[in-house]
Formats: structure tokens, C-alpha cells, sequence
């Protein structure tokens, strides 16, 4: 096809159409004499055969165009192109998850390549890959029909949907995993003036200036008080995704005391070796379970998907975390899903 979605076709005629043609114009004929004693002879004539290889390969040439231009207009451009034209429209894939609502798969093609037409076992195939504006939304995109673009050109392997998706991790899940491993701990160190004891009470975090900030309240006894030092104290740090591509992590955490100089100066050795080394263990997330489980969702919204003139077909997708940046309600994370996903004309639309 052209680049205006067109089929084209054409045809190379071989240097000679007809390789064998004759007409007998005259029978074989015989006339004997007689010469009595001398003999009998015969003289004979015929068959002619009139060769007319050369004489219809003229006049097949004479018209060598006509056939190249009955070739060309035997699939007419709309016989392909309104079938393309009817599907080019965005279109959402519903994904029911198991304890929230549900959200849409949004896909808006914005190119297309084509492969040409392969030669299979039992017929045709063609191959158009599009480029596409996908996003995940609580509501599904509007499916109003766009102009096709111009067509470009494509080998014919398998198609695959590779797409960038932005999605939401709750500061909450960290939060989980902080409070689960700090909260109620007991961190003590032995120092000359007396052992230093912490303990963490309660756990806080927020984001702050493009950073994530996390907040320890702690009880300390400090060696020669009477009264425990109560307050907060605070750590900042970045958002960055695991080499495994699941988990994220808050890295590059550094202490921002809210508490008297006396407390830190007593303290400030088992805050930075003790608990600092316990938060940078456990300021971490594994997103592997939820990522399989939308895999799974995903997977199975575009098994469900129906599509009038569409056969939808996919392979299990993998997700892998790309980059996470802090938003004001929750960690904004980008990532990458790829899977085998076909899309072909229906056979009863193809018919048509």
C-alpha cells in the first residue's frame, strides 16, 4: 500500500506470453504418375504449418499497458482503506482490579506502518503496526474516529505493544514498611559519658521540595538525665527505582534534627550509624506482587475486550519501574509495559 493507505499492485509481463501457436493451412496431398515399365511415382505437398507464436506475442504487447492498468484497478483503494479507516479510533481497555475501582487502558494510535502483503499457507497476511498515546485513567478515553496518517513501512513480524504508563504508589505503602520494621525499636550505644538508649515511637512521612522526607518521634535516655528527650527528628531523602525494576527505595537519606543541640550532641552517633543504617534497610518497597497482579488484570481486560471488526490478541505482559518522582499526594512512577498484543480485521469485516 501507498502512503494514502492504497493498495498497490502490479504485475512484470514476461518477454513472451505464447510459447508455441500454428495453423495447418494445407493437408498433405499426393499425385502419382504412371510410367508403366519406369515405376510409379508420387509427388506429395504439405502439411504447411503457419507459426503464430510470434504474431499473437505482437499483438498481446500491443496491449502490455492495458493490462498493467487492469492490475492496478483490480483492488480498488477504498476495498482496504475504509476497513482500516472505520477501526483508526481510540478505543479503552477496562481493567477491574481486585480492591479498588477500576481503571482504563486508554489508546490513542497516532501512526502505522505497514509490511506489505505475505504470502502464507492459507492466504494473506499483512502486518500494520501502530504507534500509539497510551495512559492509564479512572475514566475510559472517548472512541471519536481520527484521520488515518500517512502509512509508513514495517517488517512483518508479531506486533508487540510497548508503552509507558504513569501510575500512583501511595506514600502509604512505605509508610507500612517503615512502621512495621521501626516503630516500638530500641536502639542503644554505649558512649563514655553512658549508654545513649532511643526509641522509636512513632513514624511519619511526607514529600517536601521534590524530596521525601521521613519523621521519627523518639523517646531517648541520655546518660546523667533524669527525663527522657521526647520529639521528632527528621530525615530527607530521593525516590529511586531498584535495579530489579519492582522495588522503589528512598536514598540519600540525611538527618534534619528538630530536637536541643545537648540531645544531639549525645545522640547524633547512633542516629547516624545504628538507625540510619535500619532506615536505609527498610525505606524500601517491593512492588513485584502488585506489578504481577495488574499483569494479570491487564492480561485479562484485553482477553475481554470487545471490539466490533477486532480480534484482540496478547501474550502475558511484563512491567518494569522506569523512574518515580514525588507529587504531592503520592510517588508518581513511570513504567514500561511490553507484551505481544495483536490486532486483526475480523474475518466477517475482511469479507465485507
Amino acid at each position: 500500500m501507498n502512503d494514502k493507505w492504497c493498495p498497490v499492485l502490479s504485475g512484470t509481463p514476461t518477454g513472451r506470453w505464447v510459447s508455441s501457436a500454428s495453423v495447418e493451412v494445407v493437408g498433405k496431398n499426393c499425385l502419382g504418375f504412371d510410367f508403366g515399365n519406369l515405376g510409379h511415382p508420387q509427388v506429395c505437398a504439405g502439411p504447411i504449418n503457419l507459426g503464430l507464436a510470434d504474431v499473437l506475442n505482437g499483438q498481446i504487447n500491443d496491449h502490455r499497458a492495458k493490462i498493467q492498468d487492469a492490475i492496478s484497478k483490480a483492488l480498488p483503494c477504498d476495498a482496504l482503506r475504509s476497513k482500516v479507516e472505520a477501526q483508526w479510533h481510540a478505543f479503552s481497555i477496562k481493567i477491574d482490579r481486585r480492591d479498588s475501582t477500576p481503571v482504563y487502558l486508554n489508546i490513542v494510535p497516532t501512526a502505522a506502518s505497514f509490511s506489505g502483503l505475505v504470502g502464507e499457507a492459507q492466504g494473506m497476511k499483512m502486518t500494520v503496526r501502530v504507534a500509539a498515546k497510551t495512559s492509564l485513567a479512572a475514566e475510559p478515553v472517548p472512541t471519536q474516529s481520527l484521520s488515518l496518517p500517512p502509512l509508513g513501512k514495517t517488517s512483518a513480524d508479531r506486533s508487540q505493544a510497548d508503552i509507558t504508563l504513569q501510575a500512583t504508589a501511595a506514600y502509604g505503602l512505605l509508610l507500612d514498611e517503615l512502621s512495621k520494621n521501626l516503630k516500638g525499636r530500641d536502639f542503644q550505644q554505649q558512649t563514655p559519658a553512658g549508654a545513649v538508649d532511643v526509641k522509636v515511637d512513632d513514624v511519619d512521612l511526607y514529600p517536601s521540595a521534590g524530596s521525601v522526607v521521613v519523621g521519627l518521634k523518639v523517646q531517648a535516655k541520655l546518660p546523667g538525665e533524669y527525663l527522657n528527650t521526647t520529639g521528632w527528628v527528621y530525615l530527607s531523602g530521593l525516590p529511586r527505582v531498584e535495579k530489579t525494576g519492582t522495588a522503589i527505595s528512598i536514598n540519600e537519606l540525611h538527618f534534619a534534627t528538630v530536637l536541643d543541640n545537648a540531645f544531639w550532641k549525645a545522640a547524633q552517633s547512633l542516629f547516624e550509624t545504628q538507625i540510619l543504617a535500619d532506615l536505609e534497610a527498610h525505606a524500601k518497597v517491593d512492588l513485584n506482587k502488585q506489578i504481577n497482579d495488574a499483569s494479570d488484570e491487564i492480561l485479562k481486560a484485553v482477553h475481554n475486550t470487545n471490539v466490533p471488526g477486532l480480534k484482540i490478541s496478547a501474550d502475558t505482559p511484563s512491567i518494569e519501574l522506569l523512574d518515580i518522582t514525588v507529587g504531592p499526594k503520592n510517588l508518581i512512577a513511570s513504567a514500561r509495559l511490553k507484551m505481544n498484543f495483536d490486532m486483526a480485521l475480523s474475518a466477517d469485516l475482511v469479507g465485507q
